[in-house]
């Protein structure tokens, strides 16, 4: 079943932040019964990352690469946790104008490619309440996702 929102937006992943990535995948892996369905490292983002795909969400466990990148920061001063819900939009430049507009704190252009290969933005946690927020463009799984259901 897809978790979608009005306007062709669909939750895509949840991303939790962890100190270390195999002791992660091992709890994740005894939780949900199998081991990630992809585990890659994104040298750009500085992060090892474990994903599972639970139907169309996924969960992605990130762990940074060394003291000085995002998520080892967040690690080490917020603890281990929730880093950000992800969604996937059908036009990444036109929901990033829009959030603009509605006065959002955007990160990124659009320009960014995302550990899958996709163009990602984010919403700052001052403008949404404190979660971060990402936004991927995924125009044509969400065209497919469509009319799959249709």
């Amino acid at each position: 079943m897809t978790v979608e929102a009005p306007g062709g937006k669909r939750l895509d992943h949840v991303a939790i932040a962890v100190e270390d990535l195999d002791r992660a995948v091992e709890i994740y892996t005894t939780l949900l019964g199998s081991p990630p369905d992809q585990m890659e490292t994104n040298r750009e983002f500085g992060v090892r990352v474990a994903i599972y795909r639970l139907g169309d969400v996924k969960i992605e466990l990130m762990e940074g690469l060394d003291p000085d990148t995002t998520i080892a920061r967040f690690v080490e001063k917020q603890g281990p946790g929730l880093h950000h819900l992800c969604f996937a939009v059908a036009d990444l430049k036109k929901t990033i104008d829009r959030l603009s507009l509605e006065g959002f704190e955007i990160i990124g252009g659009g320009d960014d490619i995302g550990v899958e290969g996709y163009p990602v933005a984010f919403a700052h946690p001052k403008s949404t309440g404190g979660v971060l927020t990402e936004f991927i463009e995924e125009a044509g799984n969400i065209q497919n996702d469509e009319e799959n259901r249709s």
